[in-house]
């Protein structure tokens, strides 16, 4: 019964280390897309400072990624489809959802959510 225990005890830790291990590849791979494409717009802390936002040829305002309330899942459905899902007027999200996979920007939903917070506008000011 104790070899039982012990062995089921082993399964959960290596299974919970797997989870773990799973994790941070996706937010390394979320992070490694947003770096490489949504920062052109969105900037480096998601304030919606980035490069594409200074041309005076742009009409849009990349939203700002701190003040969000959007769930992690809607998130990714405007990734995948584009501000247009969302009702939105102009395309001024395009749709990535031909470039990338599902579990591709669900990782960089899940980025999003986790590192730009309302918090970071109050240590701004």
């Amino acid at each position: 019964m104790r070899n039982l225990i012990i062995g089921v005890v082993l399964a959960l830790s290596l299974i919970s280390n797997i989870n773990a291990s799973d994790n941070i590849k996706t937010q390394f791979s979320g992070k490694q897309i947003y770096e490489n494409g949504c920062l052109y717009c969105h900037g480096e802390t998601g304030m919606g400072d980035g490069i594409a936002s200074k041309n005076p040829k742009n009409y849009f305002f990349p939203k700002n990624l701190n003040k969000i309330i959007l769930t992690e899942e809607q998130v990714f459905l405007i990734a995948k489809h584009g501000a247009h899902y969302y009702g939105a007027l102009k395309e001024d999200m395009p749709a990535w959802g031909i470039k990338f996979s599902d579990e591709e920007l669900k990782a960089v939903a899940k980025y999003i959510k986790t590192t730009f917070k309302r918090e970071n506008i109050e240590k701004e000011k």
